[in-house]
């Protein structure tokens, strides 16, 4: 009998990583230490694992522990659409600060951030709209000043309400060397500016307030923010610098960034002395002089007017929509997801399954994180950004997969076996010729091998994942390459 012939090969080993997102029209170019399609994990330190979730909204008890209590639920039937930071401090010096809710109902709910007291009504105001808002000493009281495209713009004194009739209505503001300053919702290519010391003053004169009309075509004004000794006023194609001391005959604009591409005002966000912002073709970073790109493996994302952005601890987050992701089952949502960009890895990660519509940087002496209005439909309600991998009491669904490609060979491939480590279950998914393999691998402290043994030509690799907590190392794929 003679003998069967031995079919000559070359054993190699393919080491996977963990090193992020990149998206791409080929995924025969991709490494496979990138990922194309990524989602309920996070990159950290050479690992994946848990993290991105959102919890009931919450805040420390006081400022001096950190003992934490959820927000008191709203009354039955009354959702949050936005939601905004009132900065206030007692006349014996004690820390009052608190959060002004806006309801679907055309209210505003205030809750008091270092107490457990429940939701009150702000009296005789009715708020609808897209507001902004911004903190200001008054008269030596501390005031939130809310103002939208549909309201006159009001002041927050405690329990006390007033209105200023005079103004007009903005889509954004900031303080800046004790003026207001603010974007016209009606005429969207002015900058409006208050009197000194004096939110209720919009006269135009050289001594009291005024605006700035520009007559360019870098497209409405989006949005204004005092940073680093100027204001800077944000536009659909551009950014100018205000040089605004108190004498408003000092005024002086300059034009520091323009571009074809278009910015979108709700994602405009800063974190020290950076600001972070979306346009059409990823994130920017402006560091008040130049503007980069850092972001640019977004995936394609629909509704961008409707994004949101905020930041906080050196991460920038953004509620999108993604297409990819857009399913029967969630068309209604505005977002559907939640993408956080860590600004000293340069790396992103997703969350999935929550149409968040309003995010809320807190910044309250310890009180620190994001807050974010999210929920399905007319349900919304304030959550907690936080590293659970849980949104409420539901895990996320967690996915990871490689590129599908022949690792730049046309030679058959025999894929062994796989080894890796991961502390919590999972399943392995092994791509040969398109067709699917599936594995269960239970959680241990240990490394695992899978034993695979599947032939073609074209290879690729996913994993999925429903636990709440998880850390898992990169495959190591051992293959025989026929000769």
């Amino acid at each position: 009998m003679s003998k069967a012939k031995s079919i000559p090969t070359s054993r190699t080993r393919l080491k996977t990583a963990f090193n992020g997102i990149k998206n791409t029209e080929n995924d025969k170019l991709l490494s496979f230490a990138y990922s194309p399609n990524c989602y309920g994990f996070a990159f950290r330190g050479g690992i994946l694992k848990s993290d991105l979730g959102l919890r009931y909204g919450d805040s420390c008890y006081s400022v001096e522990n950190d003992l934490r209590h959820a927000y008191q639920p709203m009354p039955s039937g009354v959702n949050i659409v936005n939601a905004y930071v009132y900065n206030r401090t007692n006349e014996d010096g004690s820390y009052d600060d608190r959060i002004i809710a806006q309801t679907d109902e055309n209210l505003l709910y205030q809750t008091k951030m270092f107490t457990n007291d429940g939701w009150a009504v702000v009296n005789d105001v009715s708020f609808s709209g897209k507001g902004c808002a911004v903190n200001y000493n008054y008269n030596s009281n501390d005031c939130l000043l809310l103002c939208s495209p549909n309201n006159d713009l009001v002041i927050i004194n405690d329990a006390s309400i007033s209105t200023v009739p005079s103004a007009p209505r903005f889509s954004s503001m900031c303080v800046h060397y004790e003026r207001i300053f603010a974007t016209d919702s009606t005429r969207k290519n002015s900058v409006w500016f208050s009197d000194d010391f004096n939110p209720t003053n919009w006269d135009v004169s050289l001594e009291n307030g005024g605006f700035i009309t520009f007559a360019d075509e870098c497209g409405d004004v989006l949005k204004v923010v005092s940073f680093l000794d100027y204001v800077y006023v944000f536009r659909e194609h551009g950014i100018f610098r205000l040089i605004a001391y108190a004498d408003q005959t000092e005024f002086s604009l300059s034009k520091v960034y323009v571009d074809t591409g278009k910015i979108f005002g709700n994602t405009i966000a800063q974190y020290g002395d950076k600001i972070i912002f979306m346009a059409d073709d990823g994130l920017y970073i402006f560091d008040g002089y130049d503007v980069a790109r850092i972001v640019t493996d977004l995936p394609e994302l629909e509704q961008k007017s409707k994004a949101v952005g905020t930041c906080s601890l050196g991460k920038y987050y953004l509620a999108c929509r993604i297409s990819d992701y857009v399913t029967e089952t969630n068309t209604s949502c505005i977002n559907n997801a939640l993408v956080e960009y860590d600004t000293s890895t340069k790396m992103f990660s997703i969350l999935l399954g929550a149409d968040i519509v309003h995010l809320i940087s807190v910044n309250v002496h310890h009180n620190v994180g994001v807050l974010a209005v999210f929920g399905s439909g007319a349900t919304r309600f304030m959550g907690s950004v936080d590293t659970k991998g849980k949104i409420l009491t539901n895990p996320t669904s967690k996915h990871w997969e490689s590129p599908v490609n022949d690792l730049t060979s046309e030679r058959k491939k025999v894929v062994r076996e796989m080894q890796l480590t991961t502390s919590a279950n999972i399943v392995i998914g092994v791509i040969v010729d398109g067709q699917s393999f599936e594995y269960e691998v239970e959680g241990s402290t240990l490394p695992q091998k899978v034993i695979v043994g599947k032939a073609g030509y074209s290879i690729g690799f996913y994993i999925n994942s429903t636990a709440e907590d998880i850390e898992l190392t990169p495959p190591i794929v051992i293959l025989d390459l026929i000769l």
